[in-house]
């Protein structure tokens, strides 16, 4: 594989925002197996445990994935666990406090020139409106 297209270089270059999955994944990963480079296995468990049915996988099930071994198993679970915790924490006091469509309109105006989409804060910000909590 050339360099410019190997994850870690790619990472290194254009920041992990800018990876798709299969690339994150191979990271974690760090190697194949003969006959299946890290990013072909990575693909290949993206397809096999789709969306986030690769969160919910146990020890048991990831060493049964040709090319998975204990610490390839471990670095996953770790990561897996990582994200739960970060998601567990409610950071409400960086979030724009909505009250009104001013404020609405305030935070589209503040967003609207932004490099990526904010689909997500934009959607919390009409559920925090109509008062569902997440």
């Amino acid at each position: 594989m050339p360099s410019v297209d190997r994850p870690r270089e790619k990472m290194k270059v254009k920041g992990p925002q800018n990876l798709k999955d299969a690339e994150l994944l191979a990271i974690l990963l760090g190697t194949g197996y003969q006959g299946k480079n890290v990013l072909e296995l990575a693909k290949f468990i993206l397809f096999k445990y789709k969306g986030k049915k690769l969160l919910s996988l146990d020890y048991n099930e990831l060493v049964k994935i040709k090319g998975i071994s204990l610490a390839k198993a471990c670095t996953i679970l770790s990561a897996v666990e990582l994200t739960k915790r970060a998601l567990k924490h409610k950071d409400d006091d960086t979030l724009p406090i909505i009250k009104s469509v001013k404020d609405v309109v305030a935070q589209s105006v503040y967003m609207r020139n932004k490099k990526r989409e904010h689909l997500n804060k934009i959607t919390w910000i009409f559920l925090k409106i109509l008062k569902i909590n997440l």
